[in-house]
């Protein structure tokens, strides 16, 4: 049997889900990952808006300046894009057993397959994290 727990813990392997139509018709035949909007994101977390605003020290700043920052960021989340992946929690030392559930595994993260992974009918596609940081 493989050892997957060598292989897919491994902090420097990122793990992109995404259907099997985008995979075949984009990723394949042009060798990119397509970037998507936050505010279309399937994650409720990255699609929302945090204003920075609740982080400034409202005794330090009047409400104009408040109101204009948030506006601008506001604006700018609108039009960023971003491209989603995760990782593996799981020690090198843990151990494959059949039938046990191992969420921490990046490619077996059950929300990630409903959000990304096209409703669990899509794919997952690892990655070497150090190799697409030198390609960007």
């Amino acid at each position: 049997m493989i050892d997957l727990s060598k292989s897919y813990s491994d902090p420097e392997i990122i793990f992109h889900y995404t259907s099997l139509e985008t995979l075949v018709n984009f990723i394949l035949p042009e060798e990119k990952l397509k970037f998507r909007k936050r505010i279309e994101q399937e994650d409720y977390f990255e699609r929302t808006y945090l204003s920075p605003v609740w982080y400034l020290n409202h005794d330090q700043a009047d409400s104009q300046t408040l109101e204009s920052v948030d506006i601008k960021t506001r604006n700018r989340f609108k039009n960023v894009s971003q491209i989603s992946f995760c990782k593996s929690g799981y020690s090198d030392s843990m151990k494959w057993e059949p039938n046990k559930s191992y969420d921490g595994y990046g490619f077996l993260k059950h929300r990630m397959w409903d959000n990304y992974g096209n409703k669990n009918k899509g794919v997952c596609l690892a990655f070497n994290r150090k190799k697409i940081v030198d390609k960007l």
